[in-house]
């Protein structure tokens, strides 16, 4: 039995984790949680909005090794996992299963001081239900007319602010030149 053929004795507190079932090893996992919040300004008004287009899961953000005395190929079998097109299925060592895609080209280094090691960096970004696809578009083209709606209100706004005073200017015009 080699050195590196049981990394949880090994290194304690790193936890294993699956992409599109190659098998690597975390000590450090991140994700963003919140609202998605998209800012609208509208050129030539003083009117800013904020649309709500639901909520946000991700990106999931991992570290990550390859351990062991075959971590060149592990490596390699990872780098082919991460070439495939589409999502596929991460189990995060504690979220558990989640159905994403690779966000970013993930990253495997290796260094010289640390030999049977291949270090990971890579970002995930949930994918969302079938049936939640649909629904986000129209609340995202609601949210949108909405955003449509008030910046026309506001261009009417500023139109009937400036009608009297062209109003005054053609009425005081004709009434010089006696045309009226």
């Amino acid at each position: 039995m080699g050195l590196f053929d049981n990394p949880d004795a090994l290194l304690p507190g790193l936890l294993p984790a699956l992409w599109r079932g190659r098998q690597f090893w975390v000590p450090d996992a991140r994700h963003s949680v919140g609202r998605r919040i998209i800012a609208q300004l509208y050129p030539g008004l003083d009117l800013k909005t904020h649309e709500d287009h639901g909520a946000l899961d991700g990106p999931i953000k991992l570290s990550g090794l390859v351990i062991g005395d075959d971590y060149i190929a592990q490596a390699k079998a990872l780098e082919r996992a991460f070439r495939q097109p589409g999502p596929g299925t991460l189990m995060h060592p504690w979220r558990g299963e989640i159905t994403c895609v690779l966000l970013r080209p993930a990253e495997i280094s290796y260094a010289a001081d640390e030999l049977r090691v291949a270090r990971l960096d890579m970002e995930f970004d949930p994918t969302t239900s079938p049936g939640l696809g649909l629904v986000s578009t129209l609340a995202g083209l609601v949210s949108a007319l909405g955003g449509l709606f008030a910046a026309a209100s506001g261009l009417a706004a500023t139109l009937l602010s400036v009608a009297p005073m062209a109003l005054a200017i053609w009425t005081r015009g004709t009434t010089a030149t006696g045309t009226a």
